[in-house]
């Protein structure tokens, strides 16, 4: 019964059964570090991902040694935008974050972060969040210097799976 009605919610597309989620950790040369440039580009970045802001986005720069950078944050209409950037080191580090109810495409949004940040290496996670947290399947042949790692599934059994990308 539960399956029928969640094939039925599927056939709908009903967009609450999409739960994707993007967690990039990338080394970039060109960091931000003005708030209100910040938080334009957030706006932009949103806009361009095809979503729509509700509350933000939100940015505060920190000065404190051992934590320098910036963070921004932006609730969108499908979930959440957040951005964390330390600047401290060459190449900064950028902790970035996209959560939506909506379809989104990661590796447009990999191109963007590699024009506006000068990207010099990327990980990232693609989480399917709607039933469980597994990471969706990337095909490899669209993927640029793939590197796989092994790890062990519920079943303690050795797998492998797609789980960073470097831009060089």
């Amino acid at each position: 019964m539960v399956e029928e009605i969640l094939t039925n919610r599927e056939m709908d597309k009903n967009n609450l059964l999409i739960h994707k989620h993007l967690i990039i950790r990338a080394e970039v040369k060109n960091p931000p570090k003005d708030e209100q440039k910040l938080a334009e580009w957030m706006k932009q970045f949103i806009s361009f991902i095809n979503m729509k802001i509700l509350m933000g986005p939100y940015v505060k720069y920190c000065d404190k040694v051992g934590n320098r950078g910036i963070t921004g944050v932006a609730v969108i209409e499908t979930s959440h935008i957040a951005i964390h950037v330390w600047d401290e080191t060459d190449p900064a580090i950028m902790q970035f974050d996209v959560y939506s109810c909506s379809e989104f495409d990661p590796y447009k949004i990999a191109d963007k972060l590699q024009a506006d940040f000068e990207v010099v290496k990327l990980d990232y996670k693609f989480l399917n969040r709607e039933t469980e947290l597994k990471p969706i399947r990337l095909k490899k042949d669209t993927m640029k210097n793939v590197e796989t790692h092994k790890y062990a599934n519920s079943n303690n059994q050795q797998t492998s799976e797609p789980t960073l990308f470097n831009i060089s």
